[in-house]
C-alpha cells in the first residue's frame, strides 16, 4: 500500500510534505555542527554530520489534543480526561523519541 493520499484528495499535499522533510534534514544537519563547534575540541566541525549521512529519519504530523487538566483551558477546545481514557479520542500516549535530535513544532497554544 501507498503511504500517499491520492493527490485528487487533496492536491499537493505530498509534494509539501517532502520539501517540508528535507527542509528538516537540512535543519538536522546543521545543528548536528554546534556540538563539534561547542566542545571546544579538535573535532571537525562536520564530525556528527558524518555519523548521520544517512536520511533515515521520519516525518510524523501528530496531534497531541489538550486535556482537560491544562491551564489553557479557557482559550483552546477541551479534550474531557474521560475521553483520553476511553480511547474514544485518537491521541499520541507519552512516549520517548530515540533518535539524536527531534524538532517538535508547535503553534502558540503550547502543552508540550
Amino acid at each position: 500500500p501507498d503511504i500517499w493520499l491520492l493527490d485528487n484528495v487533496l492536491p499537493g499535499f505530498n509534494e509539501a510534505c517532502l520539501r517540508f522533510y528535507w527542509a528538516c534534514r537540512g535543519i538536522e544537519l546543521h545543528i548536528l555542527k554546534a556540538p563539534a563547534l561547542e566542545l571546544g575540541s579538535n573535532l571537525p566541525e562536520d564530525y556528527f554530520v558524518n555519523h548521520h549521512r544517512v536520511a533515515d529519519n521520519q516525518l510524523r504530523l501528530l496531534y497531541y489534543p489538550r486535556q482537560a487538566q491544562s491551564v489553557f483551558a479557557i482559550v483552546a477546545p477541551l479534550v474531557p480526561v474521560a475521553s483520553l481514557e476511553k480511547d474514544e479520542v485518537v491521541h499520541i500516549g507519552a512516549h520517548s523519541d530515540f533518535g539524536t535530535i527531534t524538532l517538535l513544532l508547535q503553534d502558540d497554544m503550547g502543552g508540550l
